[in-house]
């Protein structure tokens, strides 16, 4: 699977409590879809590197590896939930609202996790608007609650 597959199911991986448990539902879904799994981690694209400072260079190679990594254990963990399903990660610089909807026109669905309780972040509520397939708003508590 390249990482543009029609109909994967996508999952926007962050280092939060609610982005865990929006990888496990992803993967949940992915699997009663039949679909591949697309983990994508949003990195803030770099406009001004010719302006900036060796330190501040040296600090943005730091942020770009530690977004890998993460990223990397997010696909870990997928694999680890289910060995069976088709795992792509894509590290995207941009902006995280556009590049998510962005990458939700070839998706089943989309899966974020919210910090919110009621899952209406502005992030949440944004892409409700306007991505391009189903959005699907997961909250910490509801990792271990069976999807439907």
């Amino acid at each position: 699977m390249n990482g543009n597959e029609l109909g994967a199911v996508v999952v926007g991986v962050a280092d939060t409590p609610a982005a865990g448990a929006a990888l496990a539902r992803g993967v949940r879904e992915a699997r009663q879809r039949h679909a591949g799994l697309r983990l994508v981690r949003v990195w803030r694209e770099v406009d001004l590197l010719f302006s900036m400072t060796r330190a501040e260079v040296a600090r943005l190679a730091s942020s770009e590896q530690a977004n890998k990594l993460l990223l990397e254990r997010a696909a870990w963990q997928a694999r680890s939930q289910a060995p069976d399903l088709r795992v792509a990660a894509d590290l995207l610089p941009g902006d995280l609202f556009e590049t998510l909807a962005g990458v939700s026109k070839d998706a089943q669905l989309l899966v974020i996790g919210s910090d919110t309780p009621d899952s209406d972040s502005e992030i949440a509520t944004w892409l409700r608007q306007h991505a391009l397939c189903p959005v699907l708003v997961v909250e910490e508590a509801s990792a271990s609650t069976p999807a439907p």
